[in-house]
């Protein structure tokens, strides 16, 4: 579940994801726990180079604003709200880009600012590795772009990152963190949000909302479910 604080509170956005793919497609650089990144969509996709993850903040967003053809004063930038992230914030306000914060969403907000004719333009921050890598399975579906970078926050995790012999410098792309076309991506509402509604119940049955992608066929699909409550418990027995 991407957003399990946001579900344990009974707020919006929570949803539940999975990224499949062949053994050993996936990035997994354990112990590490945290990444920086930057998520755009298709438009920008080409024109994101690695070079973006160590510019300032107003380089990346004015060559975003470019490639969208849209002044940086019009571009909305996804971001956790979370102290790190406090100078960064400062920056883009300065340069007069929008910053939604949100509380959790990781994985939604990768989505969204990857998803074509989305009013989030891209996706700046730290964050969680497995989330980054889940959702790098959906961004090469959706044929937008991700780069990445392991970004230890505490000094036991750089000790660990250190050990394991993983590097906080290399800078990763979306073929990098999932190296297979052969990938599936899906995401299921739990709880209203900006990318699915959340699920309902009706006495014995229940309604989803889920995003199904593929990447090695481009396929992209919204599927409603009404589950027989009742049957579905009867399958867990």
């Amino acid at each position: 579940v991407d957003g399990v604080k946001l579900l344990s509170e009974g707020r919006s956005g929570a949803i539940s994801v999975i990224g499949v793919g062949p053994v050993g497609s996936m990035w997994h650089p354990h112990p590490a726990v945290y990444m920086e990144k930057i998520v755009v969509d298709r438009l920008v996709a080409p024109g994101l180079v690695p070079e973006c993850l160590d510019a300032p903040a107003a380089w990346t967003l004015a060559l975003i604003a470019r490639l969208k053809q849209k002044p940086v004063s019009d571009l909305l930038v996804f971001m956790l709200e979370r102290p790190r992230h406090k100078e960064l914030i400062r920056e883009m306000r300065a340069t007069g880009a929008r910053v939604w914060l949100r509380a959790d969403g990781d994985i939604a907000g990768a989505l969204v600012a990857a998803s074509p004719n989305s009013d989030i333009d891209a996706m700046f921050g730290t964050g969680g590795v497995p989330e980054g890598v889940i959702a790098a399975c959906g961004i090469k579906a959706l044929g937008g772009a991700i780069l990445g970078r392991l970004n230890p926050q505490s000094s036991q995790e750089k000790l660990d990152v250190r050990a394991a012999n993983l590097s906080t410098t290399q800078i990763l792309t979306c073929d990098q963190l999932v190296t297979s076309d052969e990938i599936f991506f899906v995401a299921t509402g739990v709880t209203d949000g900006f990318l699915l509604k959340g699920t309902r119940y009706y006495g014995d049955w229940a309604e989803t909302q889920s995003l199904v992608l593929r990447a090695s066929t481009g396929t992209h699909r919204l599927i409603h479910t009404d589950h027989s409550i009742k049957r579905l418990f009867r399958g867990l027995r």
